[in-house]
């Protein structure tokens, strides 16, 4: 297709670099202001980030998010397995069953409430519906073959659960060996291609909240270890602005009412999960601790980086 396109006298755009605004700036809105329609790289407090999508769970310690309470589990017993670990725990409780669990509205606000869990969207990412579930099914099933496990797309999201025990190894594997290399090297961001990519939801009164899209786990092992911030990727196609509801896809093809697409927003941004979550996690007390498959034992190779985006 190129080589037919360059042959009549056109040429594919390339995108030009993003601005590197990391240790200049901590305003991605005042970052994007200077470099219009440019992407940005800029580091943004991890307070302000908010993980798995649909549940955005804030980024800190104290959250309950599942990624950053098992990467805390593994710095602590240096030993971690699915069978019996805190991950295992997280995928046994929270099971939304459709749109409605999941994303907090209900048939008032969304047509699609009713749908099974896997059909969800964020409103303004897309429209719930089988899009959404075939999206789904291809992430789960390039994960599994990137390492090197074989399982069901149709069943395993890595947000919430049923899982199975398979794709439940699969994140401790991708978590474990996070934790190792940022223990050992820091977090690499040389390259736009290794960042943290999202969402920037802004309010009426331009605050803002980071709803990350890819790198999830990477995210949560930097909270794990303490630090304050990470380096994102900053699209000015992904800012999301509260006032322009109706223009979302999910709202224009009548997924939810601009109503119900206000609350999943407006939860998100202040760090209300659903009930689903509430009811059931984090749980009371401290986990067993785990059998011992240490780190290195772990025979796959999992990728740094997850591929939701």
């Amino acid at each position: 297709m190129d080589v037919l396109a360059r042959a009549s006298g056109y040429e594919r755009p390339i995108a030009a670099p993003p601005i590197d605004f990391r240790g200049i700036l901590g305003e991605p809105l005042e970052g994007l202001d200077r470099a219009p329609g440019r992407r940005i790289l800029i580091d943004v407090p991890l307070d302000r980030c908010r993980g798995l999508d649909e549940l955005g769970f804030a980024c800190t310690v104290e959250s309950g998010h599942p990624y950053i309470a098992t990467a805390a589990e593994y710095l602590k017993t240096g030993t971690l397995e699915y069978a019996g670990s805190l991950l295992e725990r997280y995928y046994h409780t929270v099971q939304p069953s459709n749109v409605e669990d999941l994303l907090g509205v209900n048939e008032r606000d969304a047509s699609c409430a009713s749908l099974p869990v896997l059909e969800s969207e964020l409103p303004w990412k897309g429209s719930c519906g089988q899009t959404a579930r075939d999206r789904r099914k291809r992430i789960s099933m390039r994960e599994a073959e990137e390492y090197g496990f074989r399982i069901n797309g149709n069943a395993d999201c890595s947000n919430f659960g049923p899982v199975s025990p398979m794709k439940g190894q699969l994140e401790i594997e991708r978590i474990a060996r996070i934790t190792e290399s940022i223990k050992l090297r820091g977090y690499l961001s040389d390259s736009s291609e290794d960042c943290v990519t999202g969402w920037l939801l802004v309010t009426d009164r331009r605050d803002w909240a980071f709803v990350i899209a890819g790198g999830q786990q990477p995210a949560a092992v930097k909270a794990a270890v303490g630090a304050d911030s990470i380096p994102v990727l900053i699209s000015p196609q992904r800012l999301v602005s509260r006032s322009d509801v109706y223009r979302w896809p999910g709202v224009r093809t009548g997924s939810l009412t601009s109503s119900g697409a206000i609350k999943v927003f407006d939860r998100i941004f202040s760090r209300q999960l659903p009930a689903v979550v509430r009811d059931g996690w984090p749980p009371e007390r401290e986990p067993a601790r785990p059998a011992t498959v240490t780190y290195n034992n772990v025979r796959r190779t999992p990728p740094l980086y997850d591929t939701c985006s």
